[in-house]
């Protein structure tokens, strides 16, 4: 009867360990296959990656083409205006002066307005490209400075000539503290760009100036 009943104990410890052994090789079935779908997973990841990689730096090298392209563009209209003008004047004689104190220009303007009065074109008013704060919601470069701003900074050396962005008359010359110099320019009653934190200005109101005229 002992023999019965430990014989009777050890097959039931056996069943157990045989239940035991089948789960955990059930379990390392499962994870194989979990490492081998990460794996897999892995690879693909890579792979996207590597493709929006190569594909982010091919727009990047058409957009500095692109940019390229239009600067050039524009320094011929500016070659041209000056060729058949003379380029820009002032009281003095003086033909250029700074960009901006800080180094930046800032510049805005629309090719149409509500009633659609004006239809020309606007040209890059400096020969930079760099832009160093966009039309737009933004973080406040400074302290108190607005966080939606109603310009476009453009990055220049001071000395670099601001143009007319379209043709227009002048409408204002002057200085205030939050623009510095500036000069706005009316398109069509309507319709301006105004180009602001000049060195100076090389216009006065009332001017009538034409695309890429140099205006300070």
């Amino acid at each position: 009867r002992e023999y019965e009943e430990a014989k009777a104990e050890q097959d039931a410890v056996n069943e157990e360990l045989i239940a035991r052994r089948d789960q955990l090789s059930a379990q390392v079935t499962a994870a194989c296959e979990l490492i081998a779908n990460l794996d897999e997973l892995s690879q693909n990841a890579q792979a996207e990656y590597d493709a929006i990689a190569l594909a982010e730096d091919e727009a990047m090298q058409e957009l500095l083409k692109a940019m390229q392209e239009y600067a050039a563009q524009q320094a011929a209209q500016r070659t041209s205006y000056s060729g058949s003008t003379g380029g820009g004047s002032t009281p003095s004689g003086t033909a250029s002066s700074g960009a901006g104190t800080s180094g930046t220009g800032g510049a805005y303007g629309n090719t149409s307005n509500a009633s659609g009065a004006y239809n020309g074109t606007f040209i890059w008013p400096v020969d930079s490209t760099y832009i160093t704060s966009r039309y737009g919601e933004r973080s406040a470069p400074t302290a108190g400075a607005s966080t939606n701003h109603k310009a476009i900074d453009i990055g220049a050396k001071s000395g670099d000539p601001i143009y007319a962005a379209a043709d227009g008359q002048v409408a204002s010359a002057t200085y205030n503290n939050g623009l510095g110099y500036y000069v706005s320019i009316e398109h069509d009653g309507e319709t301006a760009t105004r180009y602001s934190h000049m060195t100076n200005f090389i216009v006065q109101p009332g001017e009538h100036v034409k695309q890429g005229q140099i205006i300070g």
